[in-house]
């Protein structure tokens, strides 16, 4: 049996955490992912602090689909 391991990941709206989530379940890359809307992040981005309002994902995969999980995350995901 593969480890459980749990990814957390910021979307800049819940609408984009919505789509990449359940695109991912779909794909069997992630076995769950709850949103939870409305984190404030606080970051340093261009050598400036910045803060933002975002929704956080957290996802749940397995050792074995995490290098298909995370190739798809990347390719998916709308920040740099």
């Amino acid at each position: 049996m593969s480890d459980v391991l749990v990814i957390l990941c910021t979307f800049p709206d819940s609408g984009q955490a919505r789509q990449i989530g359940t695109l991912l379940v779909e794909k069997q890359l992630a076995a769950c992912v709850n949103l939870l809307p409305a984190v404030e992040s606080i970051y340093r981005w261009e050598g400036k602090t910045e803060t933002a309002t975002e929704v956080l994902a957290i996802f749940k995969t397995t050792e074995a689909a995490y290098p298909a999980f995370e190739r798809a995350l990347i390719t998916l995901h709308p920040y740099e």
